[in-house]
């Protein structure tokens, strides 16, 4: 009944966008009235994936996963003695959703210091290693969200470099950036455009990262800019931690 009553928490049940005559009485979203929360780590929170059901998936999904952790540890007349992971659509439904080997559990939620499920906790772990930021900015399922969120700011965020900035800060922080803010990310985003202007290979491997395809309806070496601005984004401690 408490887990309940805590999954029916109006907060929690928000969606990541304004409601209705919020933004007057809290603007910075104080009470959750706006802002995405941090348990919802889905690969594509921010920048969406069009045409991922919703809803209880029928199979338990196995997702991104560095190769032979099962091998290590399984029998080998075992059916979990290899991984295999699953394409499409399965790769984006919510970590709640993942195939778990106890043995071997899903390394990017381990080093999030996801219990093992050997035994009961009563509360979650909290560290902050470097491991974590080098997962959160190098893994195969975050840089692809960079890329959609990226593509997204260059879709929906106007003709302007600053309106497609502040669109990227406002969906993944629910608040307008600073004007210093706003350039740094300005800075940023013309260092990276200039350096995959110079190796349009480079930007084409870039935004190649993961298996959903990239879009060709915007340059490569600009989509590669904004997703190393969109990769910056989620990675501010303000997106990752829930204060």
């Amino acid at each position: 009944m408490r887990a309940r009553r805590i999954l029916m928490v109006a907060s929690l049940l928000a969606a990541g966008f304004a409601l209705s005559g919020c933004e007057s009485f809290d603007p910075e979203s104080w009470f959750n009235t706006k802002k995405p929360l941090p348990g919802d780590r889905r690969p594509m929170f921010p920048g969406g994936v069009p045409g991922v059901p919703q809803g209880v998936p029928p199979d338990l999904v196995k997702g991104y996963q560095p190769p032979g952790i099962w091998e290590a540890v399984g029998y080998t007349t075992s059916n979990t003695a290899k991984y295999t992971q699953d394409h499409g659509d399965a790769l984006y439904r919510r970590s709640l959703y993942l195939f778990w080997k106890r043995t071997a559990p899903p390394p990017s939620m381990t080093t999030m210091d996801a219990p093992s499920r050997e035994k009961c906790v009563t509360r979650r772990e909290r560290t902050n290693t470097p491991l974590q930021a080098l997962l959160t900015l190098n893994d195969i399922q975050y840089f692809e969200a960079a890329r959609h969120l990226g593509h997204r700011m260059l879709i929906e965020g106007g003709a302007e470099d600053p309106d497609r900035l502040k669109l990227g800060f406002q969906l993944v922080t629910a608040r307008t950036p600073t004007d210093q803010e706003l350039k740094i990310l300005a800075d940023t985003l013309e260092t990276e455009r200039q350096r995959y202007r110079a190796d349009e290979n480079a930007a084409k491997q870039a935004i190649a990262v993961g298996e959903s395809p990239a879009p060709d309806d915007v340059p490569a070496p600009e989509l590669a800019a904004y997703t190393m601005v969109a990769n910056l984004l989620l990675n501010l401690d303000e997106v990752l931690t829930k204060n």
